[in-house]
């Protein structure tokens, strides 16, 4: 039988996962935009640019959901 503790820790990894996932698509959504208003200076398609912006909007939004999670699993 699962304790309470254990419940808690599984609910705040699914909370920082999907706002991970949620910051990742954010991402590449930033990054589709800064290309096309010419914000992102490149003529050809950078990948690393790419995984840049992912990565920054995915640790931003890991990092807000954990935050958020803790605050809501352990108010009183």
């Amino acid at each position: 039988m699962a304790s309470h503790w254990v419940v808690k820790i599984v609910v705040m990894l699914a909370c920082v996962v999907g706002f991970a996932v949620l910051g990742v698509g954010i991402g590449i959504f930033a990054f589709y935009l800064g290309d096309r208003i010419g914000v992102i200076d490149i003529m050809v398609f950078s990948w690393i640019d790419l995984f840049r912006c992912m990565s920054v909007f995915g640790i931003l939004s890991a990092a807000i959901g954990g935050r958020v999670c803790y605050k809501t699993i352990f108010s009183k």
